[in-house]
């Protein structure tokens, strides 16, 4: 998880590195929401059993194939 966070932190961090701990909150929501490939699952998934409800979906809803509650792993 260490390198993955420092993966997506450096793609927006500036040249002088000082505003990192700023985008901290961003990438570990970006972490917990994307599925992963050995599990396929996100790790908000496994702990909370529920998709997150990020800001796109609460703006213009969930595709037709995903729930926010009670999703199932693709077989």
């Amino acid at each position: 998880m260490n390198r993955t966070l420092t993966d997506i932190l450096s793609k927006y961090v500036g040249q002088n590195q000082r505003s990192w701990d700023d985008h901290i909150p961003l990438a570990l929501l970006a972490y917990r929401s994307s599925v992963h490939d050995s599990t396929r699952l996100s790790p908000a998934m496994m702990t909370y059993g529920r998709e997150l409800d990020l800001p796109a979906d609460l703006m213009y809803g969930r595709p037709d194939n995903e729930t926010s509650q009670g999703s199932k792993p693709p077989v």
